[in-house]
């Protein structure tokens, strides 16, 4: 004798291999607005982290875009500047000037920071606050030769 209750039609979805019907949600704004994070005009930050950095040089540079699985081991914090290696099959330094930078250093430690952009400080960005990139630089690199 088989029971009417609710679990019978849990169990009678899984048999079947039907998923129960499940009402379709639209993300609430809360949710989207936590996709990506800002510090200031020159970065956006993703909370749960992404998988690749795009530097937008502005001017007539296209945007370049750096996997972070190329993120190298090394990195070098001081007050105005910062710089990341990305090595690959080809090795690149960012290097990226400015002031209050150290929330971007940290973002690309951790694989969060999804776009790094450069601003001027003479167009009034400077809130005091925000982090303030006045120069992003990318360098080839050349591989040392094993001997």
């Amino acid at each position: 004798m088989a029971s009417k209750g609710s679990a019978d039609n849990k169990w009678e979805h899984i048999l079947r291999g039907s998923p129960p019907d499940i009402p379709e949600q639209s993300p609430k704004l809360e949710q989207v607005e936590d996709i990506e994070t800002s510090l200031g005009d020159c970065g956006r930050v993703r909370p749960k982290g992404c998988k690749a950095l795009d530097v937008d040089r502005r001017g007539d540079h296209p945007v370049v875009a750096f996997q972070y699985h190329f993120l190298s081991v090394k990195a070098e914090f001081m007050p105005d500047c910062f710089w990341v290696l990305f090595a690959g099959e080809d090795h690149w330094k960012l290097l990226v000037k400015g002031h209050r930078l150290r929330p971007l250093f940290d973002a690309i430690s951790e694989h969060r920071l999804r776009l790094i952009t450069r601003i001027d400080r003479d167009m009034g960005h400077d809130d005091g606050k925000k982090p303030v990139v006045t120069s992003l630089e990318i360098f080839y690199v050349e591989r040392k030769k094993e001997d």
